[in-house]
């Protein structure tokens, strides 16, 4: 049978082959294919493999094209994502002119396979649905009652590799951003970058498009507010910064501003909300009503320069005054920085006038977008300036590894930042002790995350192989003992 040399050629790691000559394959979606295979006679099909992803149409497509001999394609099993519906809408509906497969959501096919190819590809491969079937016996069955006698639809081909195309918007959950810095500046850039990869991209009220992320929450746990570490990105100067003081952490009327966030927070219809927090923690640090609003609810409903910061309030744990300031709207790029070294110093001055140490700052960000003209400009930074995060102990602890040759266990103990043994967790392989880690939040940061997976396979590899391991040191795979 003619076909393309080293076929499949996609995904054949992935696929159980039978007979090539065969013109049958079976698509077992999310059910595991060798649960299938194992009822049928291997030489009465072509290959068997899963189908994950709706993306996945395109390999099996190529595949085909390589190999014209399949006729039928057999789908079974599971399907959790809809990549089997998916499947069967292209072989009923096609696709429109964006290659679109019509009648499903996010499903598309990639533009280097002609139109002409899929109208091809739907007339001469026959897509039989037995989605939900597991039982091989049915399958065997439906595969004995198939024309083992049509010949090849065409000549083998191939079509271009497809080309990386990033989108305008990488993939994400929908809302809550965590951002933890021990600096105002090192926060920031990390938002810009996380808007600039996910923000949804729409319409403002100022004649002009957006990114925007729904709620980030920006922690910053260092910043000195009276010598701020300052950093070359920064889009405005010291003196901007000072001149911009007063706006927050005075009631000064500013000539040419209609209010300040200070006037609000400070004389709001006589009264100074701070000074009352202020009051409040001095006789109750436990309160939870030291809060301060700027929104007038007379003024600021029929109001289009209603403020954007919203309210500020202070809790005490742990002997340390925390701040936490909610934006409904805020503009990450040209307004955050010098917000947030503006609160930073409203903490500092209510830590002092209250004697309670300063602890963390957080500011919630409802709607925090980056302008359309202010994009260049950004991603201009972010090329230049931008790493990657600076390395941060996790907050929740340390975890050491071990392994235990003669229990033949991988031993985890957790420790606590000031070196107190906090749990100990034992397994027989890196997945199970993945599983207990993440039922006990045992870690908060991806890339302690990262660097704790990679240590927990060496120690696995270690254990099965009888080699040496040392937590952070390289495997010596040819150096057995210790």
């Amino acid at each position: 049978m003619q076909m393309k040399e080293g076929w499949p050629i996609y995904f054949s790691e992935n696929l159980i082959v039978g007979d090539k000559d065969s013109n049958i394959s079976i698509i077992t979606l999310w059910t595991e294919k060798e649960m299938i295979a194992k009822g049928l006679d291997r030489n009465s099909f072509s290959t068997i493999g899963q189908l994950y992803s709706k993306a996945g149409i395109n390999a099996i497509i190529r595949n085909i094209f390589a190999n014209p001999a399949i006729r039928y394609i057999i789908l079974c099993g599971t399907d959790k994502s809809g990549s089997g519906e998916a499947l069967l809408s292209l072989a009923k509906n096609g696709i429109d002119s964006r290659h679109n497969i019509l009648g499903v959501e996010n499903a598309h096919i990639e533009k280097e396979i002609p139109d002409e190819a899929v109208a091809e590809f739907r007339k001469n491969v026959e897509i039989i649905n037995m989605i939900g079937v597991i039982d091989p016996k049915k399958i065997a069955e439906r595969i004995g009652s198939i024309d083992k006698g049509r010949k090849p639809f065409g000549k083998p081909r191939l079509f271009p590799e497809p080309k990386l195309e990033l989108p305008e918007r990488f993939p994400t959950d929908s809302s809550v951003f965590k951002i933890r810095a021990k600096t105002v500046g090192m926060a920031w850039i990390i938002l810009l970058s996380k808007i600039m990869r996910f923000g949804h991209i729409k319409k403002s009220h100022h004649s002009t498009t957006q990114k925007e992320l729904l709620n980030i929450v920006a922690v910053i746990t260092d910043e000195d507010p009276e010598e701020p570490r300052w950093y070359d990105f920064f889009n405005f100067t010291k003196k901007e910064l000072e001149a911009y003081y007063p706006q927050v952490l005075t009631a000064n009327k500013i000539q040419g501003i209609n209010y300040t966030y200070g006037q609000r927070l400070m004389d709001h219809e006589g009264v100074d909300q701070i000074r009352s927090v202020i009051e409040k923690l001095k006789k109750e640090p436990f309160t939870r009503r030291a809060i301060a609003v700027t929104w007038d609810v007379g003024k600021d409903v029929y109001n289009e320069h209603a403020p954007c910061l919203d309210l500020v309030n202070f809790i005490v744990q742990d002997n340390r005054l925390f701040m936490n300031a909610y934006f409904r709207s805020h503009d990450m790029y040209r307004g955050w920085p010098q917000n947030a070294f503006a609160l930073r110093k409203l903490q500092k001055h209510v830590s002092e006038e209250t004697g309670i140490k300063m602890g963390s700052m957080t500011i919630f960000s409802a709607s925090a977008h980056i302008y359309e003209e202010s994009m260049k400009e950004v991603q201009e930074i972010l090329d230049i300036y931008y790493k990657g995060k600076e390395h941060e102990w996790d907050p929740r602890g340390n975890v050491v590894i071990k392994v235990d040759k003669e229990k033949k266990e991988i031993v985890i103990s957790h420790y606590s930042q000031e070196g107190k043994k906090l749990d100990e967790f034992r397994g027989r392989n890196a997945a199970e002790i993945f599983r207990m880690l993440d039922r006990k939040h045992v870690i908060s940061q991806m890339s302690h995350a990262l660097d704790i997976g990679s240590e927990l396979q060496k120690a696995e590899l270690a254990l099965r192989y009888d080699l040496h391991y040392n937590q952070d040191d390289d495997l010596k795979l040819d150096k057995k003992g210790g």
